[in-house]
């Protein structure tokens, strides 16, 4: 929580800065100001949460600068301090939107309370906010609104960063079902650690049931782009989660963009491409560049083809398909020096592992899998 004191008594001022401090605030999300007209220069690029202000200052007093500041930073909540227990006062206060009204001297009960009242209310209308952006984005993928309805009241130019999250198992169905599920359950319960005034995050799937998430931020600010990078360093990291060695989650990003248009056509994009991460390597995460290149080497996207194809075609029993899709893909590694990569042959040994069978061998030389191991 960001917070700003304004206050011309410099004992107020440090003292009030103290006491925020003992309950936990960072130093660095706390600004101070000893008047009004200090109070407005601190809210350009600042933005704080709450702020408190002293009604009686120079140059310009506590409610004029509220009025000001308004508009600059609309997300504040604004708490009256002063030393007049007048009603005209609290009035006007009120009149302007005023979140509190708190008499000199505060005691630290006071002060934590009116904090915490104000956390609350921020993170119950941020936790609506956000559910109506992943409404509004689950919407789009789905056809059931349009790109005008789905537009983003909160910030005057948003951009998006979004990633697919894919499982790879060879677990059965319901096995991998119930451990997405679980996977949703627990990013659910940690995104709201990522939220601020400057980021939504969205969790939801495309019509082909793919998991995706998305985070929007304002175009002109860095620090709900740099909290959704976070939030995605941590789904890399997610596999622990599940408790087992036999499943592996592959994060595949599309690249920051500046409207919904975009970003559905690259989450479509990225789909399309997602089978590369057979040759990419599972388990990581790859962003959209990084598919692109690999697209433009056709021997590795028939490669990438021959492997999804062997993956359903297992998963669904259909050892008939099966069989003809080995032949497919023994003749599609034909291509030269595929086994000196050493990197794709890895991660080909890897997705085989995570999606047909943990047993089946993979061979550099001409029997290219030993498929007793799997029929």
């Amino acid at each position: 929580m960001k917070i700003l004191i304004a206050d011309d008594e410099e004992l107020i001022l440090y003292s009030l800065k103290c006491m925020i401090l003992e309950l936990g605030i960072p130093n660095h999300d706390i600004r101070i100001a000893c008047d009004g007209v200090e109070l407005i220069n601190a809210l350009k690029g600042f933005s704080p949460d709450i702020a408190f202000v002293d009604i009686k200052m120079p140059r310009l007093n506590g409610l004029e600068a509220i009025r000001a500041g308004r508009d600059l930073s609309p997300k504040t909540r604004w708490v009256i301090l002063t030393s007049y227990s007048s009603f005209e006062y609290a009035k006007e206060a009120i009149d302007l939107g005023a979140a509190g009204y708190l008499l000199k001297p505060v005691s630290p009960e006071e002060l934590s309370a009116t904090i915490k009242e104000v956390a609350d209310t921020n993170r119950r209308e941020l936790m609506a906010a956000n559910e109506e952006f992943e409404g509004k984005l689950n919407g789009l993928f789905h056809n059931t609104i349009s790109y005008r309805q789905a537009k983003l009241d909160f910030f005057k130019e948003a951009h998006f960063l979004g990633a697919i999250i894919i499982f790879d198992s060879p677990l059965d169905e319901e096995s991998r079902l119930k451990h997405q599920i679980d996977f949703c359950n627990q990013v659910r319960e940690f995104i709201g650690e990522y939220l601020f005034s400057d980021l939504r995050i969205a969790l939801c799937t495309l019509p082909n049931g793919e998991l995706v998430t998305a985070g929007a931020f304002p175009a002109e600010n860095e620090n709900g782009k740099k909290n959704f990078i976070r939030y995605l360093r941590r789904l890399k990291g997610s596999e622990r989660m599940f408790g087992t060695d036999l499943l592996k989650v592959t994060i595949l990003e599309t690249e920051e963009c500046d409207n919904y248009t975009l970003l559905v056509r690259q989450f479509k994009q990225v789909s399309e491409l997602s089978m590369l991460r057979a040759v990419l390597g599972i388990g990581r995460s790859i962003d959209l560049e990084g598919l692109i290149g690999k697209s433009r080497q056709a021997e590795l996207v028939k490669v990438s083809k021959c492997l999804a194809a062997l993956s359903i075609a297992y998963r669904q029993s259909n050892y008939l398909e099966f069989l003809k899709t080995i032949t497919l893909f023994e003749e599609a590694l034909s291509f030269p020096g595929w086994s000196s990569d050493d990197s794709v042959f890895k991660a080909v040994q890897l997705f085989l592992k995570y999606t047909v069978e943990p047993s089946l061998v993979v061979e550099r030389d001409t029997d290219i899998l030993d498929r007793k191991s799997v029929v």
